[in-house]
């Protein structure tokens, strides 16, 4: 017997690995039957309770996406969910276990999906703002002069609120083409909302994922903590929100997003570390490191990989480019808790040398 219990799965763009970029753009053949995956939890598994069911459904969300990855090498940042040797391609998609609600992915260009999977093409460049405006305040009613301000960056044209009644009505038929009446998106007073399942916004799978995985890594669950915040990251195709930036207000949601995006990553790193995972991941921590030359902790990530895999020298010069940089460029060294760590090498500390340790470089 089976409970009625379903969380989606999220976007799974590519077999992550070092060097492997997020898919383009473009391409959304990948995308929509992944994201609307959704799982179906066993009655024993939903009699948990607590922590451990919410683990079970974590992992559950994971592998149950993991069903639909294709590899599609684009420019874009890379993210180290895995490494080692490359990966074949394959395109083995599975039918979602339902449909019926419009799904909307920010990580990454915007794109909105209906009812059966399609993205929705025909969004204008005005029309996707606004309908990311709208997700950057879900289930709010957003009043009309607050969305024209918005929307025009705070020098809206005359026209702008008849432009805003326009974009409205067509975002109702789009989101809703047999009934617009009964859109999601409804006016309320003087304003609209729209309203949104949370399963149905890749930011709010990425961030169910990486809390769990943080639980994980809190209890010493390196295993876990590793498969979630790997489906995590795998949920991104590209920059938060690349097409819509030039709203400000979605520029500094964008940009917010994006730091979440590197921090887990590095998080990811830490995990592996713990798990003794030091000499499959110095390549992904060296290019991770080149590509942030200012971001400490990925540095010092990197300096703890090499002195565990018995590269101590090559740790200590790591740590000496970090320096170099940093002075040159800030006009400061290194921050007080990479300067202990490099001391701590040096020094052949055997609680920093040992394979499986877990050793936070956050901070």
């Amino acid at each position: 017997m089976t409970a009625n219990i379903c969380r989606r799965g999220g976007i799974i763009s590519t077999l992550h690995r070092p060097g492997a970029y997020a898919p383009d753009a473009t391409d959304h053949r990948h995308t929509a039957d992944t994201f609307s995956t959704y799982v179906t939890y066993p009655a024993s598994v939903t009699a948990m309770g607590g922590a451990r069911a919410h683990r079970h459904r974590a992992r559950n969300d994971v592998k149950c996406a993991e069903k639909d990855k294709t590899l599609m090498p684009v420019p874009c940042m890379l993210i180290p969910a895995d490494t080692g040797e490359a990966v074949e391609a394959k395109t083995a998609h599975q039918p979602p276990c339902a449909r019926g609600t419009v799904l909307y992915a920010l990580l990454g260009p915007f794109l909105a999906f209906d009812v059966q999977g399609e993205v929705i093409a025909e969004l204008t460049p005005r029309q996707r703002q606004l309908l990311a405006l709208l997700l950057l305040n879900v289930n709010i009613v957003m009043h009309r002069d607050r969305l024209v301000d918005l929307l025009w960056n705070g020098r809206p044209p005359d026209s702008a609120r008849r432009n805003l009644t326009t974009y409205i009505a067509r975002l109702r038929r789009l989101l809703s083409p047999r009934e617009p009446a009964n859109s999601a998106l409804r006016t309320v007073g003087s304003g609209y909302v729209l309203s949104a399942p949370s399963d149905s916004v890749d930011v709010d799978k990425f961030n169910y994922l990486t809390m769990h995985g943080r639980t994980a890594r809190d209890r010493r669950d390196y295993h876990d903590a590793a498969e979630l915040l790997g489906g995590a990251l795998r949920l991104w195709r590209g920059d938060a929100l690349l097409d819509v930036r030039r709203v400000d207000a979605l520029a500094v949601w964008a940009d917010r997003l994006d730091e979440d995006r590197r921090t887990v990553t590095e998080d990811l790193f830490d995990v592996r570390l713990a798990a003794g995972q030091h000499h499959e991941i110095v390549s992904a921590l060296a290019q991770w490191a080149s590509t942030h030359p200012l971001r400490e902790r990925p540095h010092r990530q990197l300096m703890l990989a090499l002195h565990r895999s018995g590269r101590t020298h090559e740790a200590s010069m790591a740590y000496q480019r970090l320096h170099r940089t940093l002075v040159d460029q800030m006009g400061a060294g290194p921050a007080p808790g990479t300067r202990t760590l490099h001391q701590r090498i040096l020094a052949g500390d055997p609680e920093i040398g040992r394979s499986l340790a877990y050793v936070s470089t956050a901070g």
